[in-house]
């Protein structure tokens, strides 16, 4: 029953945003004024101002988009973003964000190709999770903010295809209360909870929040035992603090907690029999596994956060600092199942790691505070993290095995890598006159990664070190014309930086150290609001150079070892467009939203690399991980029952089609890997009123099954059909 009423709330919901007819919209904007399209503002030049007026794409999803689509995990939230995508191999930890076919070389300890930042500081590195976001980061937020593009200048390291920003919210005066419950497929319970007040009035807010995460159940389970191995587990805590200290200064102290509990990547692939010898064991099903053991991975997470903010007389002072420290274990993998090898006699191999991490970060920024036609910021930040990250496999294979199996079985890698970061960073935007204007941002910083490897295997290797230095100066240059009150079109050019890394383990010394990626950007773009119709829209047209592009190959035509390299580079181009709005619909109202993206790119002449043990030439191949059309819909219509009580449904939709998932795309010497399309549709159905939600919620609607990836003979699947209800309650002030 459940069931058929989420597909007729997504179905009616999805019609009606299609079908809005513009001439109702004109005609209901005298009857309901609250309901026009609110101004968003968003902070992507490190300042808070209209999203309209930034001459950059950007989009944003507010706390209000949130209550009404199913979100969960951090690809729930991209889903709702054209143009984006969540790369992923199993466990939440191994995810990567792709803004415009960025990042396609990624490895376990690589750095990401997107900026990763929590109220505009960067929070990424390490192995396990040093790519995304955690449950934690987007819990109780306010919005989150994407941009499009290289954001090299104010954002800083990593931003080469872009920057997600998760802004949080913060303390307030008034006392509020917060829950939720929900409870849903797969025996999944979650639990959230807010307390928010002011401990001495108008002078100290506390704001406390936990969330809890418990799911039993999972769509995997053995063959053998029956057992579930994707079953999770999630729990974490935040503790802020507000400070009014004088007159126009604030400070705000925050400290999260955090822990997870899953099932390692071993367990989640699906070993293929496609190319496995005669009497070697591989797994039946996408959701069944016949292995002899089963992988966990768990993760440990502290943030301390302390921001400062005032006025120093001609200027906006802003500080931020961060203290992370994280240690993530993944236990018992089943190597041999991985490496198609179970069932080959006497073999049996276990894989383990551990990573020690540790970030500490500061930026200090001062802004102009005036409304005349000059704006201007300037800043420093500084990073210094740890990684300290031990592998050690065991079990047993026999002793007339060739070395490099009695190697692989037992073996013990230790490395760490340290960096330092420091960088200078400003920008100045001046009206040249009501319509026109033009800004410019630059950024120096200067990178040192200190790097030591050793593996203890048949033999005790040697010590490997490498102590590389990289300056950067990262320009960003942007014109924008006002069209009308509320229209602008603005052209930008914009360079990203992407720091190079290690390769852990490799024999060859030459191949340790990889270098550094760089991007610049060509982009147009025609964006604003209609308010008479109650819409906004967005139409971008880019084009991208990478120099240095970073891709995945083997260690040698004999080491199957996965490694990054550097390839001469890529060009890639693409567009995206959005449109919103808000319809009246006899007695309710219809919010709609709609985006697409599509993207293209081809290696540079003279890129290679090695696949199967033979050196491919790719230039001229696709740019993996470059869709060539992605497209969201979400609509939702809001009826009054009886007073203060509305029933809202309705749904959203993600499609994606084309692209390669591996770099071989499209060459005549090797077949790439395509990424597979699909359709996904989830939905809601609620009671609301301002203080309480109750909620029916379906995701995936339709069941689709598709590969998301495949790692050496191993498919990982996207997520199954999910249902459940959800019961959320507010008291008091503003949540």
């Amino acid at each position: 029953m459940m069931k058929s009423v989420l597909y007729l709330a997504s179905a009616l919901g999805l019609v009606a945003g299609a079908q809005a007819n513009p001439a109702l919209a004109q005609a209901a904007v005298s009857e309901d004024t609250e309901a026009s399209v609110p101004e968003i503002l968003v902070v992507a030049r490190k300042r808070e101002e209209s999203l309209d007026d930034v001459p950059a794409s950007v989009s944003a999803l507010s706390a209000a988009d949130q209550e009404n689509l199913v979100l969960d995990g951090m690809g729930d939230y991209l889903r709702q973003t054209a143009g984006v995508l969540l790369v992923s191999s199993g466990p939440d930890y191994l995810a990567d964000i792709s803004i415009r076919g960025q990042g396609g070389g990624r490895n376990g300890f690589s750095e990401s190709a997107t900026g990763v930042y929590r109220n505009g500081i960067f929070v990424a590195g390490g192995g396990f999770g040093g790519r995304s976001f955690n449950r934690l980061d987007y819990f109780d937020n306010a919005r989150v903010e994407v941009y499009r593009g290289p954001q090299g200048a104010l954002y800083g390291r990593n931003a080469v295809g872009g920057a997600v920003n998760v802004v949080s919210n913060r303390p307030n005066m008034d006392l509020g209360l917060a829950s939720s419950f929900e409870y849903g497929a797969a025996d999944r319970f979650k639990f959230e909870g807010i307390v928010n007040g002011a401990l001495v009035e108008d002078r100290v807010a506390v704001r406390l929040g936990g969330l809890a995460i418990n799911q039993r159940g999972g769509d995997i389970s053995d063959v053998n035992t029956g057992k579930t191995l994707d079953d999770q587990k999630y729990e974490g805590g935040r503790a802020q603090l507000l400070a009014k200290i004088a007159s126009g200064w604030e400070a705000r102290l925050t400290y999260e907690v955090y822990s997870s509990e899953a099932a390692g990547f071993t367990a989640l692939g699906q070993r293929l029999a496609a190319g496995l010898p005669a009497g070697r064991v591989s797994d039946p099903s996408p959701y069944l596994r016949n292995a002899s053991r089963v992988g966990s991975v768990k993760i440990n997470d502290k943030t301390f956060l302390a921001e400062l903010d005032g006025e120093v007389g001609f200027a906006n002072l802003a500080a931020v600092f961060v203290h992370k420290n994280r240690d993530g274990r993944r236990l018992n993998e089943d190597l041999d199942h991985f490496l198609g090898l179970e069932g080959l006699a006497g073999v049996d191999m276990i894989g383990n790691q551990s990573e020690d991490f540790k970030r500490d970060g500061a930026e200090i920024r001062l802004s102009s505070n005036g409304d005349g036609p000059l704006n201007w910021l300037v800043g420093t930040d500084y990073q210094d993290t740890l990684s300290d990250a031990v592998t050690f496999n065991g079990g047993t294979v026999p002793a007339t095995s060739a070395a490099a199996l009695r190697s692989q079985a037992v073996r013990r890698d230790t490395a760490l890598e340290k960096l330092t970061s420091w960088s200078i960073f400003g920008s100045v935007d001046y009206a040249i006159s009501n319509r026109f204007s033009a800004g410019i941002e630059l950024r120096s910083q200067r990178d040192e990664k200190n790097f030591r490897f050793q593996r203890i295997d048949l033999v005790t290797g040697p010590v490997q070190t490498s102590n590389p230095v990289w300056q950067e100066t990262l320009p960003v240059a942007s014109i924008r014309y006002k069209l009308g009150e509320n229209s602008n079109l603005y052209a930008r050019y914009a360079t990203g930086f992407r720091p190079g890394g290690f390769n852990q383990g490799v024999t060859n010394l030459a191949q340790l150290e990889y270098n550094p990626e760089k991007a610049e950007s060509f982009e147009m773009g025609f964006k604003g609001r209609i308010p008479d119709l109650r819409m906004r829209f967005g139409v971008v047209g880019y084009y991208t150079i990478t120099d240095d592009l970073q891709v995945v190959t083997a260690a040698s035509a004999t080491d199957t070892t996965f490694t990054l390299s550097n390839v001469a580079g890529a060009k890639q181009w693409g567009a995206e467009a959005e449109l919103s709005g808000i319809v009246t619909l006899g007695n309710g109202r219809l919010t709609y939203n709609l985006s697409a993206a599509t993207q293209d790119g081809r290696f540079d002449n003279g890129s290679t690399i090695i696949v199967t043990g033979q050196r491919v030439d790719i230039s001229g191949a696709r740019v993996n991980r470059a869709r060539d059309l992605t497209l969201n819909l979400s609509s939702f219509y809001s009826h009054q029952l009886w007073d203060g009580v509305d029933l809202v449904f309705g749904g959203s939709l993600r499609a994606e089609r084309g692209g390669y998932e591996n770099a071989t795309g499209g060459t005549t010497h090797v077949s790439g890997r395509k990424l597979e399309n699909f359709t996904i549709v989830d939905a809601r159905i609620s009671l609301k009123s301002k203080s309480w939600q109750l909620s029916a919620f379906g995701k995936n609607l339709t069941d689709k099954t598709y590969v998301i990836q495949n790692i050496n003979g191993n498919n990982y699947y996207n997520e199954r059909a999910r249902y459940g209800v959800e019961l959320n309650f507010k008291f008091g002030g503003e949540q």
